[in-house]
């Protein structure tokens, strides 16, 4: 005759389900964010080591001014410097890109505008790791209210 411990198996059941859920719960976030305060300098670490990863990058910053000063400015003239990590003795390597980030369709409260812009889709970068990501504004360019500039990146598998 075969006797089987229905108690035993449940608790060991409840112990395997428990631990799938905590191994799935352990994985890196998907999504990282930082904001760097006014005023800058503006230097991001962009963690890009997964291999199967795509990213999304997007920016936003907060400015507290008047709807007078806001139409005036219209976009903020940003020039973004990109440093790949480095590859043994190799020089550091990186580009340069200027570009403009739209002001247009910020949420908006009687004083301030809150901007979020989509930089860039579906990065898979040539060399992976940590690279550097370093934002700056004319410095002719007095941005009064700017609360700073932040990053998101959002990461997904490659299809």
């Amino acid at each position: 005759m075969i006797v089987i411990s229905t108690k035993r198996s449940a608790w060991r059941n409840l112990f395997l389900f428990l631990l799938c859920f905590a191994a799935v719960s352990c994985r890196e976030p998907s999504v990282s964010e930082e904001f760097i305060p006014a005023p800058g300098p503006y230097t991001f670490t962009l963690d890009f080591s997964d291999t199967l990863g795509v990213y999304n990058v997007a920016l936003f910053t907060r400015i507290d001014s008047h709807e007078k000063t806001m139409r005036a400015l219209g976009e903020l003239p940003i020039t973004a410097v990109w440093v790949a990590p480095a590859q043994g003795d190799e020089p550091l390597r990186g580009f340069t890109e200027s570009f403009y980030l739209p002001l247009e369709g910020a949420r908006r409260s009687y004083f301030s505008r809150q901007v979020w812009h989509q930089y860039r889709t579906g990065v898979a970068p040539a060399v992976y790791g940590e690279w550097k990501l370093t934002l700056s504004l004319p410095d002719s360019l007095e941005v009064r209210g700017l609360r700073g500039l932040g990053i998101e990146v959002v990461k997904s598998k490659a299809d």
